[in-house]
């Protein structure tokens, strides 16, 4: 059974999910509003592979969060200290939507903590006129408006845990049905405790401008998606309605050395859908992307 731990990582505390493993430590970072949840499905799968571990980032699930506002910055230094504190080798990073933004930063900051780099359906600039879903535009314009954070709590009562659940999955996964009841069950559990964390809209609406301010301006990301090193794939989903799955294409067509795998049954999130097929993909990429692990390099300011 996976075990719930926590770390204090300079004042900032950091709860994940250990499910076991043995061998390269693999980290999955979850994105925007989400929480180690969205890995239970896969997490015990890919223990085959190595030592797996999902983080809650600041602000999210059950971490806290971080002084002076939850923001792209914050919540990556709290991700390289997690690396630090959880593994003395290169670690296998996944991220998820904005966690799959916290990786190309991470993975350009310090390429040496990194064996391989796997994004899913990644938060990352695409076309000036995306195709998402209209809820998620709604929800995107809500949490950067003034007061957004208002209109979001409440949303979440009017809604309630197992309401947001459902939104969630109706918008994340292709097809909701294959996820599985004691998945929703988790999923219901977490939203129904973090109803007490008074914080909890206000840390979305953060790190929602955050994350958007980044995509649009581009140029730090850009920089980043242009490090040769360590191996990174992209895995994108062809019905995912969160990211456009033209962004993948136009950043793998300016970066040559990164990978792409379009797969056309994946929605946003296929590890809770789909878990057979992403641990079958993930698997496959753990033991081509670690094949040359760089030496260790001192930091990208």
């Amino acid at each position: 059974m996976p075990t719930s731990k926590a770390l204090d990582l300079e004042g900032v505390n950091i709860h994940y999910v250990d499910f076991g493993g043995h061998g390269p430590t693999i980290v999955l970072v979850h994105g925007l509003g989400g929480a180690h949840t969205n890995w239970i499905a896969v997490g015990d799968r890919l223990t085959r592979h190595g030592h797996v571990l999902a983080l809650d980032l600041p602000g999210f699930g059950l971490s806290g969060r971080v002084p002076g506002g939850n923001t792209v910055e914050g919540m990556g230094a709290s991700l390289a200290r997690f690396l630090d504190a959880v593994s003395p080798e290169p670690v296998h990073l996944v991220g998820n939507s904005m966690g799959g933004t916290l990786t190309v930063l991470e993975r350009h900051a310090r390429p040496g903590r990194i064996a391989s780099a796997l994004l899913v359906c990644p938060a990352l600039p695409g076309p000036a006129l995306p195709r998402l879903d209209r809820r998620w535009i709604t929800t995107l314009l809500i949490a950067m408006a003034p007061g957004g954070a208002r209109l979001m709590k409440r949303y979440a009562e009017r809604v309630g845990p197992e309401g947001q659940m459902r939104d969630t999955i109706a918008l994340c996964c292709a097809e909701g049905d294959r996820v599985t009841a004691d998945v929703r069950a988790a999923l219901v559990a977490l939203n129904r405790e973090r109803a007490g964390i008074a914080w909890g809209p206000q840390t979305f609406c953060e790190a929602t401008r955050s994350l958007m301010g980044l995509l649009v301006s581009r140029t730090r990301i850009g920089a980043a998606l242009r490090t040769l090193a360590p191996p990174m794939l992209i895995v994108q989903g062809q019905r995912d309605r969160l990211v456009d799955p033209r962004a993948a294409r136009m950043v793998v067509a300016a970066n040559p050395h990164l990978e792409l795998t379009e797969v056309a049954e994946f929605g946003h999130m296929p590890q809770l859908d789909f878990p057979e097929k992403f641990v079958e993909i993930a698997g496959g990429w753990f033991g081509r992307g670690a094949r040359n692990v760089p030496e260790p390099a001192p930091a990208v300011a």
